[in-house]
């Protein structure tokens, strides 16, 4: 086995590390139990409010009935450089398609630029500035809780998404010049076609860096045999007894 993965992703599916990669939170550490701070910009009939669901405190969004509001929330979180990390642990209740504008959105707003993805149940959109660009089908699960991470270059204007600390999809387009004020994020459960959409959000983090265990990655530049090889990253902070793992079929 050269150990030879052509993608970061790949190398992230073989090696599972038992660290989660998430923001280091330096900008903002949201953990719901208290969401005065977020300006409640509810589309009536929906409603947004703070619960405890599943044993956590959590930001509740519901689209209400009838049909056509939205559970929406807002907050500036302060300024971002050139590279900034978001994390969120989400779980959807019921949700709907993109398509029937019955998806949560999520907007984060830069100064030059907007970051705009959607979750329905026919799959993660990223919006690319002229229209949302279906990037998978099969990763957004209703019932479940689920992790997402997103590394927004805005220079780039490219993003690496992660679930549940994998990752997904890397230098995806997320070009979408806007001028509202940097730090502006929106979380948003619409329900145009169908009643009660309910998305629960356990925390939000914005960060400047990752703060993982180990990261895996696939490099061309040190190898002694083959064309890759394979790169592990400890954090700083928190890489004490974390692992790499692959588990062989024979």
């Amino acid at each position: 086995d050269y150990m030879e993965y052509s993608t970061d992703a790949l190398a992230q599916a073989a090696y599972v590390s038992n660290g989660s990669l998430l923001s280091n939170a330096d900008i903002d550490d949201e953990d719901m139990a208290d969401i005065t701070d977020w300006i409640d910009d509810d589309e009536a009939p929906g409603e947004s409010t703070q619960v405890t669901f599943d044993g956590q405190s959590c930001m509740k969004l519901d689209s209400g009935s009838p049909v056509g509001g939205s559970g929406f929330r807002s907050q500036d979180i302060g300024t971002f450089g050139n590279s900034t990390v978001f994390s969120f642990r989400i779980y959807h209740s019921a949700l709907g398609t993109l398509a029937n504008t019955d998806a949560f959105l999520l907007n984060i707003y830069e100064g030059s630029m907007r970051f705009l993805i959607a979750l329905g149940t026919d799959g993660i959109y990223v919006y690319d500035g002229t229209s949302y660009v279906l990037i998978d089908d099969t990763l957004v699960q209703t019932g479940v809780w689920q992790e997402w991470t997103f590394i927004v270059d805005w220079v780039a204007q490219t993003v690496n998404i992660y679930l549940n600390g994998v990752l997904k999809y890397s230098n995806v387009d997320c070009s979408s010049a806007n001028t509202t004020t940097e730090g502006m994020v929106y979380l948003t459960q619409r329900g145009a076609t169908n009643i009660n959409r309910i998305t629960y959000i356990d925390w939000f983090k914005a960060g400047s860096a990752t703060l993982g265990g180990l990261d895996v990655f696939s490099e061309s530049t040190i190898k002694t045999q083959g064309s890759y090889s394979l790169k592990g990253v400890a954090a700083i902070t928190d890489s004490l007894n974390k692992t790499l793992t692959r588990t062989l079929t024979s």
